[in-house]
């Protein structure tokens, strides 16, 4: 058996023998909120709202949160955001997402060298026009 103690900052463990308490306690961990950062959005780009963020757990798990929206019009693809050393992923991934106006399926492109591009899936020629916005969460294992 074991007891599992959380104080404001840490963890604490203490195990039993034969009934009793055996041994001191030990840390098992520190109990800290990871540092949010604000994502800074390329040219042609603007938060929708506050929710453009990064952050990195205690087990290297990078979060990105966007509402972006664009003030400028694309056919194809647009360079979106850059993350910093030490919350990039190790090897590019996509996520998929949709404007809400125009409700247009794109991909969000992360890249091994912290690049976030946003990439039109249908290739319909059609542009997205300023003004529209999308939502994405996504989290990958930082490199």
């Amino acid at each position: 058996r074991a007891l599992l103690i959380f104080t404001e900052d840490v963890m604490h463990r203490a195990s039993t023998g034969s009934g009793k308490w055996g041994g001191s306690w030990r840390k098992v961990a520190d109990c800290i909120a990871p540092e949010m950062h604000q994502l800074p959005l390329a040219d042609g780009w603007t938060k929708f709202d506050a929710t453009c963020r990064y952050y990195k757990t205690q087990e290297s798990i990078v979060i990105v949160s966007i509402a972006a929206q664009t003030t400028q019009s694309f056919r194809v693809s647009a360079a979106l955001a850059t993350l910093p050393e030490g919350f990039r992923p190790a090897a590019d991934l996509e996520v998929p997402a949709i404007f809400k106006g125009s409700r247009r399926l794109v991909t969000i492109k992360a890249t091994a060298d912290g690049n976030l591009f946003v990439d039109l899936t249908d290739q319909s020629g059609v542009a997205i026009t300023s003004d529209d916005y999308f939502f994405a969460t996504f989290a990958f294992v930082a490199a």
